[in-house]
């Protein structure tokens, strides 16, 4: 990217945005002067550090000749990039990089770190509760307030990251990390975004540091605390937010700011790093976290809650066994996710539980979307009784609320959704995402080879 021309840059920035966004970042795109983000996000576990402050996006290594894992001190990594794309009126194409972002949370906020009585709550008091660090978590020397959510109720708060989509953003104003008691200009979702949001948070339930099929409870709907904001030179200072460099930062925020004019911006994030090498990473992770040496001698963590039915909530925290972590799934496509949460919702609604029927209409319902050139599903709804059809015969996914006339929406028949095998729906839409992305990385080269026949120089007579 480095050798191309800021026009280049555009055209496949913008190619990613319009693959991965939604129709307001497109529009967006169209019209002069509005600046759209683009994040680029590369996985990592909560748990990874950055070497130091002179080299903030390079993974630090750990020290065999001590029992802290220091590879695993939770600062986190600036290995992601967050991008500003717009158009001049003229159609003059700008790219403001920042490739020292990051868009998840570090351990350092983890209430799995442990607690000695003094660790505050992000949203004030403090943990009265004192207990040592889940497994994996021993070297978390330094952690910071308690941030997140429980939402497996074992007692222990799970961080949360957002999920890859489209986030309207507004202006918002955030703790300045270089200078104490100072308020720094930042970004928050909008309420607009907040209500659209379903399923936009991921929560590390089970405390392994990633985000993924493994955590139980994982997936909840956005609420307007995920910023865009300042982080510092030895830490990416992110409980969940999307921060950038210290030194970056203010002209990652000029570029947002431009246009006196805009006041909401489209923020499309996705996530760079294929299935495979995320299950890769992390399992590669696992050999250096669980038990530290002398954890024996240690407390435990805080008990868990008993639930209504005596037993204990599930999962415990701390690190799955590695024979689950081998069988996890990476992550899947957002359709998917949406699809499946909302037949988990349906099941529920009509006092059933969900079983391989309503894994098979998920599957089959994202790929449905896909096909249909749904963005998102926003609701899964079933048919009315009809002097032909019984009630329930045909299946919908909608986007927008069905009561408005700009609503999209596909349909199929409910026995062949709950009938088509999982495999068969997920490859046809495997299929279907690879075919957008190569149409779109087509469409980049042709304006490419265009822009340099133009300014190629011509012969003359």
């Amino acid at each position: 990217m480095a050798l191309l021309a800021d026009g280049q840059k555009y055209d496949v920035y913008a190619s990613i945005a319009q693959l991965r966004g939604n129709a307001a970042a497109d529009q967006a795109l169209a019209t002069p002067e509005q600046r759209v983000i683009l994040g680029l996000r590369q996985e990592n576990s909560t748990l990874d550090a950055m070497e130091d402050s002179a080299h903030p996006t390079q993974r630090r290594a750990d020290n065999p000749a001590t029992a802290r894992d220091e590879s695993r001190g939770g600062s986190g990594i600036y290995n992601d990039r967050l991008v500003v794309l717009w158009k001049d009126a003229d159609g003059t194409a700008h790219v403001v990089e920042s490739n020292r972002a990051n868009t998840e949370p570090t351990a350092q906020y983890d209430h799995h770190a442990g607690n000695t009585g003094a660790r505050p709550l992000g949203e004030g008091g403090r943990e009265s509760r004192r207990f040592e660090p889940s497994p994996g978590f021993e070297s978390i020397t330094r952690p910071r307030k308690i941030e997140g959510d429980d939402v497996n109720a074992d007692g222990v708060r799970d961080l949360g990251r957002l999920h890859e989509g489209t986030i309207e953003m507004q202006p918002a104003q955030h703790p300045n990390p270089l200078l104490a008691g100072t308020m720094d200009n930042a970004l928050r979702p909008t309420q607009a975004a907040v209500a659209a949001g379903r399923g936009m948070v991921q929560r590390d339930s089970n405390a392994d540091g990633w985000f993924d099929q493994t955590d139980v409870n994982g997936t909840q709907d956005l609420n307007d605390t995920f910023k865009i904001h300042r982080g510092s030179r030895s830490s990416t200072d992110s409980a969940g937010c999307q921060t950038i460099h210290a030194d970056d930062y203010d002209a990652f925020l000029n570029a947002v700011q431009g246009n006196p004019a805009q006041t909401r911006w489209q923020y499309v994030l996705t996530n760079t790093t294929p299935g495979p090498v995320r299950v890769q990473q992390r399992d590669q992770g696992q050999g250096h976290e669980g038990a530290q040496p002398g954890q024996e001698e240690r407390g435990p963590p805080p008990a868990q809650p008993l639930r209504q039915n005596g037993g204990p909530a599930v999962p415990a925290h701390g690190r799955p066994r590695q024979a689950d972590a081998e069988g996890a799934q990476p992550m899947p496509h957002p359709l998917h996710a949406q699809a499946s949460t909302l037949i988990g919702q349906l099941d529920a609604s009509m006092g059933r539980v969900s079983d391989v029927h309503s894994e098979r209409m998920s599957a089959s319902l994202a790929h449905l979307a896909k096909e249909h050139g749904l963005e998102r599903i926003d609701h899964v709804l079933l048919s009315n009784q009809t002097p032909r059809a019984a009630a329930g015969a045909t299946v919908f996914v909608v986007q927008g609320e069905p009561g408005n006339p700009a609503h999209l929406r596909a349909s199929m028949p409910t026995d062949v959704a709950v009938n088509t095998p999982v495999e068969q729906s997920l490859a046809k839409l495997q299929e279907l995402e690879t075919r957008t992305l190569a149409q779109a990385q087509s469409r980049v080269q042709e304006r490419s080879m265009a822009q340099e026949e133009a300014i190629r120089p011509r012969s003359i007579g």
